[in-house]
């Protein structure tokens, strides 16, 4: 199964992310007609704390009572959406991001104990360092320093981190041949 560990954004902070999505000063950049954007679907924005590739499903029990445990150790805290940037560099980007700010550091403390709690069960991680976003969209390579520095200045509202998802990627199930995802398991954070 492909998994991943994520916090998902409150629907007041994702309606306002929409809201300048929506706003016209964006869709008047012409990207190259060449180029494939692919947005990603709202209800899927998410922020992904890991992500597992290939996990044998005789693994979730124990995964999920590790992911739970960790959880318990943790605490709430807000974070708001912030920003843009795009991998794996502005002028010849795949992947549009917003970022996160403030809680990102925050969310990288909860990232390192999710990580762990998942190695604990014996499965691997990508060694990727965790950069806290939302992705935005995927494309063919090309130029988005136009739409990021459009974006530059958004700021969302803040809204609180109290709960970890445990969900399942299935490729290619979802509307437009896109992946569908199914949530697994979750856990709220403690409140010591």
């Amino acid at each position: 199964m492909r998994l991943f560990v994520a916090v998902d954004p409150s629907a007041s902070a994702r309606d306002h992310l929409i809201a300048r999505l929506r706003q016209p000063s964006l869709h008047d950049l012409s990207l190259p007609v060449d180029r494939v954007v692919r947005w990603t679907p709202p209800e899927q924005w998410h922020v992904t704390l890991a992500f597992l590739a290939d996990v044998p499903s005789s693994e979730i029990a124990e995964l999920s009572e590790n992911l739970a445990r960790t959880a318990q150790l943790l605490t709430g805290f807000p974070v708001g959406l912030a920003g843009a940037g795009a991998f794996p560099r502005l002028a010849r980007a795949t992947t549009l991001w917003c970022g996160i700010d403030p809680g990102g550091s925050e969310l990288s403390i909860v990232a390192a104990a999710v990580a762990s709690a998942i190695r604990a069960t014996g499965l691997s991680l990508d060694d990727r360092p965790f950069r806290p976003h939302l992705t935005l969209a995927r494309c063919q390579p090309t130029d988005l320093r136009p739409i990021v520095s459009r974006l530059a200045d958004y700021r969302g509202p803040q809204f609180p981190v109290a709960e970890t998802v445990l969900v399942r990627s299935h490729l290619g199930k979802g509307p437009d041949g896109r992946a569908a995802h199914e949530v697994i398991g979750g856990w709220r954070l403690g409140t010591a």
